[in-house]
């Protein structure tokens, strides 16, 4: 959940009740720059991810492993639109971490979000290659991958 001025890098210096407060803890500047305004393009992408991944809105999650938590998102008989099943894999930890893919489905899928990439990630996503079940993941990190509902189809949304 994003909250008024989370896409600016707002942190009301660590108020959780600013609401009371008039002056700048509270307040919001609209027309960021510099260091504010780094943040808008990650999250305009992942707005589109929400956009475009029917799978984020309406799957049914399960958990697919614990270190890192990592859940998988498949359609459960509602249309999938553009994805078979997604991935959704968290590493708070400092340390990196394993994503074990299922092992029905060890190959095949794509990359749409990883957090600890600095460049942007192209809208149809990046394929996975030479992965053999298992994805190593950065300490920190958020990685998002998908698998085509359409057979040798791209993942593009």
């Amino acid at each position: 959940m994003l909250l008024s001025g989370d896409e600016l890098g707002r942190t009301q210096r660590g108020n959780n009740n600013a609401y009371c407060q008039d002056n700048e803890v509270s307040w919001l500047d609209w027309a960021p720059v510099g260091d504010e305004a780094a943040l808008l393009p990650f999250v305009r992408s992942l707005n589109s991810l929400r956009q475009a991944h029917p799978l984020l809105r309406r799957g049914v999650a399960s958990v697919a492993g614990i270190a890192p938590l990592t859940l998988l998102l498949t359609p459960e008989g509602l249309t999938a639109g553009p994805d078979d099943a997604l991935l959704l894999a968290l590493n708070p930890s400092d340390a990196p971490a394993v994503i074990h893919l299922p092992a029905d489905q060890p190959g095949g899928w794509i990359t749409y979000l990883d957090s600890t990439d600095p460049e942007p990630m192209p809208s149809g996503g990046r394929p996975l290659h030479d992965v053999t079940g298992l994805l190593p993941m950065p300490g920190r990190s958020v990685v998002l991958l998908g698998r085509s509902a359409k057979p040798g189809g791209s993942l593009s949304g």
